[in-house]
């Protein structure tokens, strides 16, 4: 059963948009297996960074706030998720220091 799990889940990892002196981080996650994968609560650890569904001011405010994204993705398909530095380093500063 381990093996059938591992062997399904998708697939991320960063890439780089747009103006190569100023470029859109983004977390790039693909779906490399034959069912539909659903992306939920997407995070990045330690809370440096946040993640968010989108560019639009609920999506960035949602991680922010911590609020959970959610994404469907089906087989062979890939959504780009925008990651940027936490503006107030308040959860980061925490979940670092222990």
């Amino acid at each position: 059963m381990f093996d059938r799990v591992l062997r399904n889940r998708p697939l991320a990892f960063i890439v780089l948009k747009g103006n190569p002196h100023n470029p859109l981080h983004y977390v790039r996650v693909k779906n490399v297996g034959v069912i539909d994968v659903i992306v939920f609560d997407i995070k990045g650890s330690p809370r440096f960074f946040e993640i968010s569904k989108d560019h639009s001011v609920k999506g960035i405010a949602g991680a922010i706030l911590d609020k959970p994204s959610f994404a469907i993705l089906a087989p062979g398909h890939e959504q780009d998720f925008p990651f940027f530095r936490n503006p107030s380093g308040i959860i980061a500063e925490k979940e670092y220091s222990g």
